[in-house]
């Protein structure tokens, strides 16, 4: 029994790394901070933007509308590289 448990999950394993390759990767991947920016006003003003510009990264894009920072104190390399790598900064005193 523990033969067939572990051939089940050998095979799990194996089928995941199966899949994970064949999925297609982004040719490019754009981030895009503003400082101080709302997330209300992508919307307020959105009839100022063209169709080829933040109109189709609102479309086609990732957009995250509600985000809460799980450090303090906030900064602006510290925030740009949380959001880029997805770690929280280490403050060492």
């Amino acid at each position: 029994m523990r033969i067939i448990i572990r051939i089940v999950l050998i095979a799990l394993v194996f089928s995941n790394q199966v899949y994970c390759q064949i999925k297609d990767k982004p040719k490019l991947i754009v981030g895009i901070v503003v400082d101080q920016m709302r997330a209300e006003y992508l919307y307020r003003f959105q009839d100022n933007y063209t169709e080829n510009g933040f109109k189709r990264l609102m479309k086609k894009g990732f957009n995250v509308k509600n985000v809460h920072y799980n450090y303090l104190p906030t900064s602006t390399g510290s925030g740009h590289a949380s959001i880029y790598t997805g770690t929280t900064p280490v403050l060492k005193f």
